[in-house]
């Protein structure tokens, strides 16, 4: 025999207590005289053996009556083979190792108390059942059930790790595997934290496996997290100031006073001022970083948050260009003036194109396309400018004067270019830089500075198709200048020709060079500095396929962690793909020939960040109609546990009905069994 609960089996103990009470308790008789008792002694004889039988029975009844409530409250059950459920059990156990599951208990950590229960579960059930070790992993040993033995070894392999999975992909992956085995008994338990941000299960229909669900509850903490970092400029280049943009946010319920902010830029550290976070709330910050030199670099921003780590730093890799590719359009003859204010820009590498002889394979390549002048444009030229823009390429116009307003009809249909109205030969001149935008933010030292603006004598005035924003605007407040967003880039649209007798911008080098070059680094489409693990299983990579192949087309990817990935072609792209091949967070080379030609940063995905769970009580309301939810919040040892229900043993039931039995025994006697 075995007790469930056998602690409670120490309170058999305290029955000595009535025993001794008994035993030492000495009855005081009061002193009557008689003349003679000898006709008394066989009266008193007789009382006496009478009271020492009730009281022996009424002590008795209450020993009975104690013992069968504590022997009750320890619930007993056989240990016995042959009163098992009939037949076979399949059993699949799944162990959350999600980094969450590092977060304490009491003395241990949610993960080794899950493998704790695990192992207990798997003692439950004999050597003849199967088992399934299932984790987030999701190995090719989570499809398929082993042994009693297996199980536990499997079991042990299990790690903590950064991968995240769904719980309704878990109940497929178990409904999968017990579904179609032949076993007459299946369960499945699922023992996890049940995070609320990964707690998707569905109610089940109707069907032989018995679900059961053991929730693991943490001490509560507090954890702050660097959720993301971004540049504002996708295009980096020596000798810039770039902004990173950082979000750090506080997911526990105390507020967080003093924490440190660092980075480490190419390997050196350098502090930040300290930060204050109230609760659930979210702070918003940059840093800037001065660029020397070209080529890639690493950045990693840094937090010291205890205990839960795993989201307290932010890895990011970019790569510093030396130049910019610029593709100047015209129409039959090079605006050598725009082109010589073009080759000024530091960094451009400017190239150019007459629109009878276009070569719509270049176009992606480059950062910005200039349209100057164009009379016309085609629907295949358009087409091939809106494919540039979803890749990041920005567009400036500077269109001709005295356009009929259907000549850039392809192009309004392509990139919603505004509709043109009229071009006005009136003298204009411009009064206001639009210093909010990010064009100009950072350019002048003094924004109310004078600075020489244009004069136009020739400009268009335009129905816009989409949302657009001012750069310069006249007097009358009619725009020259502005720009609205499309796919993953700009459009930006100059009212006036760039020819001289129209505009006299080229007089205003102050504003056309910092509005060329910014032109052609900004863009909407944030590009991808970093990666996050699991999710980011394939990786677009520009380079030419040509350049890697040969006698050893192989690149290798080493950072934390090495391994060689496989690649294929796409166009101007070499697919890297990189599936579960990466574990450990941080910045990774890509090697060929030993030679790095690139750089990639891994983070842990912040999923896990926010440890709100579902509590005990919010799963019962939710799952307990159709899972059975087992508290361990007292300890419970789940091998007696499932014996006993495996048992089906309601011994506890008949132990508490003899106790109340024994306690009217004890009733009866003292009212009807009178003391003489």
């Amino acid at each position: 025999m075995q007790f469930l609960f056998p602690n409670f089996l120490w309170a058999l103990g305290l029955l000595a207590i009535p025993v001794i009470i008994h035993l030492f308790y000495f009855r005081r008789y009061k002193e009557v005289y008689f003349t003679n008792v000898k006709f008394l002694k066989e009266l008193v004889e007789e009382t006496a053996s009478r009271n020492k039988l009730k009281n022996l029975l009424i002590l008795l009844s209450r020993l009975l009556a104690l013992a069968a409530l504590i022997f009750a409250f320890a619930q007993p059950f056989l240990n016995n083979e042959n009163q098992k459920d009939l037949g076979s059990s399949a059993v699949s156990i799944y162990v959350d190792n999600s980094w969450s599951m590092n977060a304490k208990s009491t003395e241990i950590s949610l993960f080794q108390l899950a493998k704790k229960k695990a192992l207990e579960i798997i003692n439950a059930y004999t050597d003849a059942d199967k088992f399934q070790i299932i984790s987030n992993d999701f190995n090719s040993t989570n499809l398929r059930l082993v042994s009693k033995s297996e199980a536990k070894d499997l079991l042990e392999q299990v790690k903590v790790g950064p991968k995240i999975q769904l719980l309704s992909k878990i109940y497929a992956k178990q409904n999968q595997t017990l579904e179609n085995y032949p076993a007459q008994n299946k369960h499945a338990f699922i023992i996890s934290d049940f995070q609320k941000n990964s707690c998707d299960l569905s109610l089940p229909e109707d069907s032989l496996i018995q679900r059961h669900l053991i929730p693991l509850q943490y001490i509560e903490e507090n954890n702050v997290s660097i959720d993301s970092a971004y540049f504002l400029s996708p295009i980096i280049t020596p000798g810039q100031s770039v902004k990173v943009v950082f979000h750090i946010k506080n997911y526990g319920k105390s507020d967080i006073e003093n924490l440190r902010v660092n980075y480490s830029y190419n390997g050196q550290d350098y502090p930040l001022s300290t930060i204050n976070i109230k609760s659930a709330k979210e702070i918003i910050d940059t840093l800037t970083l001065n660029i020397v030199s070209k080529g890639w670099s690493e950045l990693s921003i840094k937090i010291n948050d205890y205990p839960i780590q795993f989201d307290d730093q932010y890895h990011l890799c970019f790569e510093v260009l030396d130049e910019i590719d610029v593709l100047l359009l015209y129409s039959k003859s090079q605006p050598e003036e725009l082109i010589k204010y073009l080759n000024a820009v530091p960094f451009f590498k400017v190239h150019t194109q007459e629109q009878a002889k276009l070569d719509y394979g270049k176009f992606k390549e480059n950062q910005l396309i200039i349209l100057a002048g164009l009379s016309q444009t085609s629907s295949g030229l358009s087409s091939e400018l809106r494919k540039a823009m979803d890749e990041g390429t920005n567009i400036l116009v500077f269109p001709a004067a005295d356009l009929s307003q259907n000549a850039y009809k392809e192009l309004s249909a392509a990139i919603s270019f505004p509709n043109i109205n009229n071009f006005d030969r009136n003298q204009r001149e411009a009064s206001k830089i639009n210093m909010d935008a990010d064009i100009f933010d950072d350019v002048y030292s003094n924004p109310n500075a004078n600075v020489k603006l244009p004069i136009t004598k020739g400009m268009y005035t335009f129905t816009p198709n989409k949302s657009i924003e001012a750069i310069l605007t006249n007097r009358d407040q009619s725009l020259l200048l502005f720009r609205y967003s499309l796919g993953q880039a700009y459009v930006y649209v100059c009212a006036s020709p760039f020819q001289s007798e129209f505009n006299d911008m080229s007089k205003s080098p102050e504003i056309l060079l910092p509005f060329l070059f910014k032109a052609s680094i900004s863009g909407s489409k944030k590009s991808r500095f970093s990666y996050t693990i699991g999710k980011d299983m394939v990786i677009e990579w520009k380079m030419q396929m040509n350049s890697i192949n040969g006698e050893d087309s192989r690149i290798l990817i080493k950072g934390p962690e090495e391994f060689i990935p496989s690649i294929r072609s796409n166009q101007n792209k070499v697919i890297i793909e990189i599936f579960d091949q990466i574990t450990k967070a941080g910045n990774y080379q890509i090697l060929k020939n030993e030679t790095s030609i690139g750089k990639l940063a891994f983070n842990e995905d912040r999923q896990e960040s926010n440890l709100s769970l579902y509590s005990e009580s919010e799963l019962s309301e939710k799952y307990g109609s159709k899972y059975d939810i087992i508290n361990i919040s007292k300890n419970t040892d789940i091998t007696n546990l499932l014996q006993s229900k495996m048992q089906k043993s309601q011994w506890w039931k008949w132990l508490l009905i003899g106790a109340l039995l024994f306690l009217l025994f004890e009733g009866l006697l003292i009212r009807f069994l009178k003391s003489k």
